[in-house]
């Protein structure tokens, strides 16, 4: 019974000391997540960070990141070429583009396209590598970093770029090349590993991240992981990195259950601290949003005021077309208040694109906003996943005790209560371990439970916030995009009453010296111009190509300085203008006037065409 009770005692001790054990092997870590790429993880991935986005990330107590070794970062690229991280280029957006490439290729293949449900996965994240020590090794050999210092200097070994190539290949004769869309190295935090985004496209063809990795039910899923981790071990075993232990037996198997413990009241408290930060990031996105307002407040005012100016400038237009029409006033003082008009309608032209300007800016900021929501939206998730794991390793603690409970219960009973001093001495140890443990599982839901609320209540005021600070910016931007609009079309009438009321004002630079109708015109070049016209006298058309045209001539005509016909004019004679026939019978009518008005766009009286129609418009 005593030999029996030493066997007992001595497999209790095994599986109570298991907590005191701490892995001295190098293992290899495979991690796999089925979160949803977004732009503000895809800049996780590529450090596409800003500095404000840097400073939040090393305030971390931890300092888990290092930016004096960002550059040490790297990607495999198509064809296992090692290169710089290409940030050109959202890492959503190439999902999206591989999505797209294989529902083309589906519906070349049984000529329907495949629908994508909502909920399925159209992404996973895989994070390779293994335990700290090996990979800096691999990284950076026998260099030493500095903790707190700048590590600007420290190189990138060879080895950790052949790890890297040795891993894509595998993955890519898994699961194929195409379906690898990043392949990011970060050499940058304390653990150097691999941020691998895959689409789960099966060799099949059908897209499936259930069937990939499993998920039918918990036996499928650890079954298909554990898989997937005895493929991971063999491809890294030329690295020295072994396969590392079934999940259900990692975490606080591997350490002193006190450290543990305090190890995840570190982990909520520094969870508290992230979320006092990302408060702290949507205060400055409230206040973002007011200075958004603001200035689309103040746009809106200015086209208001424009509005009434231009209403005012439209009455002075249509008086003076009036008067202009029943020949009231001064012809000389009516066309300078046309000049006045023009000038009024370049400054509102020039307020206009100001707006357009200003309206671009609030679009941008909508934009921004809505950037800093997915990544408040981002950290949130990650903070539910950390609840979830915390959750996992509170159970996992529950049947821990639960074994110590099992193994007090049957010391006492082959002692049947015995006065054995060791054993004793050990079931009390045994009773205060337990209520240590139940104590802190206790204050570990406790925390969990009030992490959890103040979370969701975050994500509740910052998806309310933003949903009705968006929809008022949108509709304000609506309505002034439809008052631009409007504008435009109030100033290009405006341009249509002025052309006409010139024409009125000006006949002789809206006809040709010859007399003809000009049809069309044609400049091909600008910079050594030539110009080809078409005339109509009558029934007959003309065309002819002047190579004498002035480029400034040109230039005024294009800033609307001279109008075709003064262009035309200045380019051709008016026996140019029409044919041979024409043209003798107009230098005939010339010759037989002398000392009358010829060329120059002036009056076209003399044309005996015109003299033609003036006796086809004679009553007899």
């Amino acid at each position: 019974m005593k030999e029996q009770a030493l066997a007992v005692m001595n497999t209790y001790s095994i599986n109570i000391n298991q907590y005191n054990f701490m892995a001295t092997g190098k293992k290899a870590m495979l991690e796999v997540s089925k979160m949803k790429m977004t732009p503000a993880l895809s800049a996780e991935h590529q450090r596409k960070w800003d500095e404000s986005r840097w400073e939040c990330k090393l305030d971390d107590p931890e300092r888990n990141y290092d930016k004096s070794r960002a550059h040490l970062n790297f990607e495999v690229c198509k064809g296992a070429v090692i290169a710089p991280v290409d940030k050109s280029v959202c890492i959503k957006e190439k999902v999206d583009a591989r999505i797209a490439e294989w529902k083309a290729e589906r519906l070349a293949e049984t000529g329907v396209e495949p629908k994508v449900r909502s909920t399925q996965h159209l992404s996973v994240c895989l994070v390779m590598g293994g335990n700290c020590e090996r990979m800096n090794e691999l990284a950076f050999g026998n260099q030493v970093l500095q903790e707190r210092g700048s590590n600007a200097h420290i190189k990138r070994m060879p080895d950790i770029e052949q790890f890297a190539l040795d891993n894509y290949m595998a993955l890519a004769e898994r699961i194929g090349e195409k379906n690898i869309i990043s392949f990011i190295v970060h050499c940058d935090e304390k653990n150097c590993h691999i941020h691998a985004t895959i689409t789960p496209i099966l060799k099949d063809g059908r897209l499936s991240a259930k069937d990939m990795f499993g998920g039918g039910s918990l036996v499928a899923a650890r079954d298909k992981m554990r898989e997937w981790h005895d493929w991971y071990a063999a491809v890294n075993e030329k690295w020295g990195l072994e396969r590392g232990d079934d999940i259900h037996v990692t975490g606080a198997k591997h350490r002193n259950l006190d450290e543990y413990h305090r190890e995840l009241k570190c982990e909520i408290r520094e969870m508290e601290r992230t979320k006092a930060k990302e408060q702290t990031i949507l205060e400055s996105i409230k206040a973002d949003v007011k200075t958004a307002t603001t200035r689309k407040e103040g746009l809106i005012s200015m086209i208001t005021n424009l509005e009434n100016r231009q209403k005012d400038a439209s009455g002075k237009l249509s008086s003076l077309e009036e008067r202009l029409a029943a020949g009231l006033g001064n012809k000389e003082k009516i066309l300078a208040q046309i000049e006045l008009c023009k000038a009024s309608l370049s400054k509102y032209e020039a307020d206009l694109s100001d707006k357009n300007a200003k309206l671009e800016v609030a679009k941008q900021t909508l934009s921004s906003l809505t950037s800093e929501q997915e990544k408040v939206q981002l950290e949130l998730s990650h903070m539910n996943l950390q609840i979830e794991r915390l959750d996992s390793e509170i159970t996992e603690l529950e049947s821990k005790k639960e074994s110590v409970d099992e193994g007090k219960a049957t010391l006492l009973g082959i002692f049947n209560k015995g006065d054995l001093a060791k054993a004793r001495k050990k079931i009390s140890d045994q009773e205060d371990e337990i209520s240590q443990l139940r104590k802190q599982v206790l204050e570990l839901q406790t925390e969990k439970a009030k992490v959890l609320k103040n979370a969701q209540a975050k994500v509740d005021e910052v998806k309310k916030s933003h949903a009705e600070q968006m929809a008022t910016l949108q509709r304000r931007a609506q309505k002034a995009e439809a008052e631009r609009d409007s504008l435009k079309q109030t100033i290009e009438r405006l341009q249509l009453k002025i052309a006409e009321l010139d024409k009125i004002a000006h006949p002789e630079r809206y006809r040709l010296s010859s007399g003809a109708e000009l049809l069309h015109y044609f400049i091909p070049n600008r910079m050594d111009p030539t110009l080809h016209i078409w005339t109509k006298v009558g029934n007959e058309e003309y065309d002819a190509v002047s190579y004498n045209v002035g480029y400034y001539d040109v230039k005024r005509f294009d800033d609307g300085e001279l109008t075709i016909h003064e262009l035309v004019n200045s380019a051709f004679d008016p026996a140019e203008q029409v044919n041979a026939k024409q043209a003798a019978l107009l230098g005939a009518v010339l010759i037989a006037a002398m000392g009358g008005r010829t060329g120059g766009g002036g009056s076209n009286s003399l044309s005996p065409w015109n003299d033609k129609d003036k006796r086809k418009n004679v009553r007899r």
